[in-house]
């Protein structure tokens, strides 16, 4: 029910954050995903995110505290509900989980930074939503959510490094042996299965 204009503008977008890929004449389709790919995202995600919550820590105030309280309290009414990959795929957990590690990094005082610690986040969230099914889900995510606020709010900067470290390489691993396991969309599918394109 709309024209084609808008539809390209998204794909375009879409296309330069590393969602979908361009073909010559034949429009856009779904990037695919690999292993090489995830931990390629893992690396610069830890990067910007250290940083960003180096930055935040140094200059978070009261409010920042409130929030990060808040959307962690949210975040593990959430978790209490919902197990395996139900909850990895249950939109609310999606929508808290992310509002969690964002409020983390809410302190940061480099907007350029955090649009790109959102953007990495949510590649790396690609690869959960995608692996779900096939994987066993971190058991110890509340965990390790709770120790990772505590940290941060006491403005353990150290600890905070390793804590938000361990937290993206533990689910990296699980992520990287589902794919291994179930090479679904992998970069070595046979070239001859047909594959559709998204026009606009």
């Amino acid at each position: 029910g709309i024209s084609s204009s808008p539809l390209r503008e998204a794909l375009n977008r879409l296309a330069s954050e590393g969602f979908v890929e361009t073909e010559d004449r034949r429009g856009f389709r779904v990037r695919q995903v690999s292993v090489e790919e995830l931990h390629d995202i893992t690396r610069v995600r830890i990067l910007l995110e250290q940083e960003a919550l180096r930055d935040a820590i140094a200059n978070g105030d009261d409010e920042w505290e409130a929030r990060v309280l808040a959307s962690y309290h949210r975040l593990r009414l959430a978790q209490g509900r919902l197990s395996g990959a139900a909850m990895v795929l249950d939109d609310g957990w999606a929508t808290r989980h992310r509002e969690f590690h964002f409020s983390l990094l809410g302190a940061c005082s480099s907007r350029n930074l955090l649009d790109l610690c959102a953007n990495y986040f949510i590649q790396a969230e690609r690869y959960r939503h995608f692996t779900a099914p096939f994987r066993k889900t971190n058991s110890n995510a509340a965990t390790e959510h709770m120790r990772l606020m505590k940290a941060v709010l006491a403005r353990q900067e150290k600890l905070a490094m390793e804590l938000i470290t361990a937290h993206i390489q533990r689910s990296t691993r699980a992520v990287a042996a589902a794919l291994e396991a179930h090479p679904l969309g992998a970069q070595d599918r046979p070239r001859e299965e047909p594959r559709r394109a998204l026009r606009a």
